[in-house]
């Protein structure tokens, strides 16, 4: 299905609100005149549409029915509520619910930024509505917003503050038809997710958030999207029946018999009024009648779209299902992986699975596809934007430049603020990492060192998702270069009766993944998981429990700091000097790793006086963590590698010097010729090290077996 024919706004929904938001200014309640949004030229057209197409595809999913979940994140002046309170005052003119809520860190601050907004807030939007402050028994201090609706029916807005855990009992007991989170990453989780529960018998359930984005362990990532994000399998399996012929004649079918239901009934509606109101056209009724005709067809489609369920005197529940509520089971059958209670896909809307897509898709002047730089698609009944100030039209590109010329483009901060990455500029776990760390080349280029040993770590999980690292290590020059990654869900595993299949099968694709298809000179996996160590020992893998030793590279000395360092920062000295001389590398194909590499953070702990890493969104950092320890990279060939570097340098220097030496300097020559050899003999000593590593794997495995 195309977006062309499914996500179409209505037109006829725009229209009506046109007529009221689209204007230059207008005389408020109170008299005082209220001029239009200052819109830079080229953001709408005359009906309210956006020009842009990311916008104009956010507007067509939420207008559609797509999803419940509208997500807008980004940069610095990158628009995000410029759009998201322009969409969220067109849907409230709509809207069938009287009550609506906004929610900011305060009272204040949401006021600030939705109902005024510089200029663009709901004041401006809806300037025929009224403001009043009250502090109801139970409600706490608010605000509300009243306003009339294109059908002349009161509507309200109620804006509250959310940063405490207990504001959310302010806003309990409430049924809102919508709700509006500016700031959403600074708000408390309570009261984000009692808002869940205050639209869940809404007509017309919708939740925008907006938010500059922070450090990946959030807990409105790791909590609140992570709950709407589908398996790769199930947003496969969506695209296969999106292109299945049979499935789409099916659908289509369906769709064409519920909208001529639809149109039959408002014609019936229609004739039936009109033979109520003693009239013979519409153009007889009255401004007020006229009014009330049109909010009975809006409602009536919307009902009938949305279905119906109803309880007899006897207790008897029937579901009359409508175009968005038609279950997917109708359609097609679910394989037996995807048929249970934690998929998202059982029993979901039909309507909403057609209209799935992963997200926007963006390109450049050349027509080259943007990456979404946080790897975030689309979920289900969940849409997930991206703006930078880039995306605003307002803003010149000199304006552009001068905002961003302040910045270290290298910075956290820089790909936080300006380029809207989910990184944390302040209590990152390792700041050493930068872009310098991140590989350009083709993956074949880094498999053809024969120095080289190709190891694969699997980091298992139950509660949380499986991750596999694939690298090569280096032995002589001490460096690790992630080439490839895969993240298994396995909710479905039986750990129990050692059913490892789904990770052997995501391992096998990461090791055909690379051109050469080489399998994994070491296969290390986290030792607290006897049960798959023994599955992979038995499929004929060279596996070794992951060594959790804390390998330091501050001194040649103090190699190993198992009793002084917390479990929970094993190997984190030696990542932090590898990050920072170019040790440890990740291709750029391996975006979870990276966004976790970059995006952990530390939290102070009171009571200890130290930082404690936040164990969340951790499990590719793990996984590589696990390589780190385990590969055998020491922290003395890192000097050695430098002296090795030179050496060519060397031999260059010494032809000078008797080229130079016309009286044949004897001792100056002798010298350099010891240091020479000194080199040799470390180079040699090197490539022993790497040898005993190798033997070293070997007999550790063998230990681990005889135990």
């Amino acid at each position: 299905m195309t977006m062309s024919n499914l996500n179409i706004i209505n037109d006829y929904q725009l229209d009506l609100v046109g007529t009221i938001l689209n204007r230059r200014e207008v005389i408020s309640s109170k008299g005082t005149v209220l001029k239009a949004p200052p819109y830079a030229p080229g953001t709408f057209d005359h009906l309210g549409k956006p020009q842009q197409e990311k916008a104009l595809y956010m507007y067509q999913k939420v207008f559609s029915g797509s999803a419940t979940y509208l997500v807008i994140e980004g940069g610095t002046r990158g628009g995000k509520d410029v759009f998201g309170i322009n969409l969220w005052a067109k849907k409230l003119m709509v809207s069938r619910e009287r009550m609506h809520l906004a929610l900011g860190t305060s009272l204040e601050h949401v006021l600030n930024t939705v109902y005024d907004s510089n200029g663009f807030g709901l004041k401006y939007l809806i300037p025929h509505g009224e403001f009043v402050r009250d502090s109801e028994a139970g409600a706490g201090n608010r605000g509300v917003f009243k306003f009339l609706n294109v059908y002349g029916e009161e509507r309200e807005v109620h804006f509250y503050g959310n940063t405490k855990k207990d504001d959310h009992a302010k806003f309990q007991g409430f049924t809102f038809g919508s709700v509006y989170i500016n700031e959403g990453i600074l708000q408390h989780m309570n009261g984000i997710n009692e808002a869940r529960q205050r639209i869940a018998t809404s007509k017309d359930s919708l939740i925008i958030i907006t938010q500059n984005p922070v450090g990946t362990s959030h807990k409105l990532y790791s909590e609140f999207e992570k709950g709407y994000m589908m398996t790769e399998e199930e947003i496969r399996f969506i695209e296969k029946i999106q292109k299945d012929k049979e499935i789409r004649f099916k659908w289509r079918k369906y769709q064409l018999e519920q909208e001529k239901l639809i149109k039959e009934t408002l014609i019936i509606y229609k004739q039936e009024l009109l033979k109520k109101l003693k009239k013979t056209q519409l153009k007889e009724l009255s401004e007020m009648e006229l009014q009330k005709y049109e909010r009975d067809l809006y409602e009536i489609q919307e009902e009938m779209k949305n279905g119906s369920e109803t309880i007899d005197s006897k207790g008897v529940k029937t579901t009359v299902n409508g175009l968005y509520s038609k279950p997917i089971e109708d359609f097609v059958d679910l394989p037996e992986e995807l048929n249970d209670e934690n998929s998202k896909l059982k029993r979901a809307s039909m309507y909403k699975i057609m209209q799935y897509d992963r997200g926007y898709v963006e390109k450049d002047e050349d027509g080259n596809v943007i990456k979404n730089p946080n790897n975030v698609v689309n979920g289900f009944n969940y849409i997930y934007m991206h703006f930078t100030m880039w995306d605003n039209i307002g803003m010149t590109k000199s304006r552009i430049n001068e905002e961003t010329k302040g910045y270290d483009k290298n910075s956290a901060v820089y790909k936080q603020r300006i380029l809207g990455e989910r990184v944390s500029s302040d209590g990152l776990l390792l700041p050493e990492f930068s872009d310098d760390n991140i590989l350009t080349e083709e993956i074949d280029f880094y498999e053809q060192n024969p120095n080289s040993l190709r190891m694969i770590a699997i980091d298992p999980g139950a509660a949380h998702a499986t991750a596999i690292v694939d690298a090569e290590v280096d032995l002589v020059s001490g460096t690790v270069y992630v080439l490839g990654e895969a993240k298994v869900d396995l909710s479905e595993i039986d750990f129990k009766n050692r059913s490892f299949l789904k990770i052997e099968e995501e391992l096998i694709k990461v090791i055909r993944s690379r051109k050469k298809r080489k399998m994994p000179d070491l296969l290390i996996i986290d030792p607290s998981n006897p049960f798959l160590i023994s599955h992979f020992a038995n499929r004929g893998f060279n596996v070794v429990a992951a060594d959790n030793s804390t390998q330091s590279a501050k001194t040649k000395e103090l190699k190993f700091g198992d009793k002084t360092v917390k479990k929970g920062t094993k190997g984190i000295d030696l990542i932090k000097a590898g990050l920072m001389r170019l040790k440890f590398m990740f291709h750029y194909s391996c975006i979870e790793t990276i966004t976790e590499v970059r995006g952990m953070s530390v939290k102070y702990n009171e009571t200890t006086g130290a930082d404690d890493i936040i164990k969340i969104n951790d499990d590719m950092f793990d996984a590589f963590k696990y390589i780190a320890n385990t590969s055998g990279v020491d922290p003395v060939s890192w000097d050695d590698e430098e002296v090795l570097l030179n050496y060519e340098t060397e031999q260059q220097f010494l032809q000078d010097e008797e080229r130079q030496d016309d009286k044949g300097n004897l001792g100056r020559r002798q010298l350099i010729q010891e240091r020479i050899k000194e080199r040799r003999r470390e180079k040699d000593g090197q490539r022993k090290r790497r040898d005993g590593t190798i033997r070293e794997f070997s007999n550790r495995s063998s230990r681990w077996w005889d135990n």
